[in-house]
């Protein structure tokens, strides 16, 4: 927004000041935003005020319906599944009041119409901070000659079963190249089928951003696994796709309908 020259604001959504904000700004996006009473607050002064409220998504979090697709979902407690029963954010969405969605993938945008909204598609990209970190990081990275290093960045703890998809390609590949070296960053489980080849597996904790770019950078090979004709998983973005591809590293996908418009 603010390269186009629009003035813009973020918050979160336990901001203590936050229904106060209505008063401040024509327009307001929300993004992910569970609904709180906070938030029910400041939706009803926008309302008041008959400003404009747009709802973005970039996952399939928003309806419960599809939260039995996502893996993460089963691993939660009782409390924190109760946050997420009308899925995140359905409450605004659901509301006639608000009639404008983005969403930042094809296959997103048309579950939202199918809602009766209008849509616009505004796919996820990487910052200028990015571009800038990356066109350093490119100028100084030094690969390592004597292994392959394949790197698999979750992200999340929500993806083992998309990790899962892959694990017997994983096992063979360890078998027929000895210089195969696995790396492994954020949350992930490995599973047993692999353990044979632990001596040349790495796992690496979840990265800060400004480390993360540095470590794509010395990979080989980038991993993009994910359950083909899982719902939750056909939302995703193609962003580890692009964020490799910022540092000069290419991705092995999964053949879902956002990669392969990618």
């Amino acid at each position: 927004l603010e390269v186009h020259g629009i003035k813009a604001s973020v918050t979160v959504q336990d901001n203590p000041f936050l229904p106060t904000y209505a008063d401040k700004f024509p327009v307001f996006i929300f993004h992910r935003v569970l609904y709180t009473p906070s938030v029910a607050r400041l939706i009803e002064r926008i309302k008041s005020q008959n400003k404009e409220i747009i709802f973005d998504t970039d996952d399939l979090v928003y309806d419960a319906e599809f939260l039995q697709h996502m893996d993460y979902f089963t691993q939660m407690n009782a409390l924190e599944r109760k946050l997420y029963e009308n899925g995140v954010g359905g409450e605004i969405l659901a509301d006639p009041y608000v009639k404008v969605c983005t969403a930042s993938t094809t296959f997103l945008a048309d579950k939202l119409r199918e809602k009766g909204k209008r849509v616009f598609l505004v796919r996820n990209r990487v910052s200028r901070e990015d571009v800038e970190r990356a066109e350093t990081i490119l100028r100084e990275v030094k690969k390592d000659a004597s292994a392959i290093r394949v790197a698999y960045l979750s992200g999340t703890p929500s993806h083992n079963k998309d990790f899962a998809t892959i694990i017997p390609a994983l096992r063979t590949l360890f078998e027929r190249y000895p210089s195969w070296h696995l790396v492994l960053v954020g949350p992930i489980d490995t599973d047993n089928q692999l353990h044979a080849f632990s001596d040349r597996i790495e796992q690496v904790p979840f990265l800060p951003r400004a480390k993360y770019f540095a470590a794509v950078a010395e990979m080989d090979i980038t991993l993009a696994p994910l359950e083909i004709g899982n719902p939750f998983c056909e939302g995703k973005s193609e962003l580890k796709w692009f964020e490799a591809g910022l540092v000069g590293v290419p991705t092995v996908a999964a053949a879902t309908g956002t990669f392969k418009e990618a």
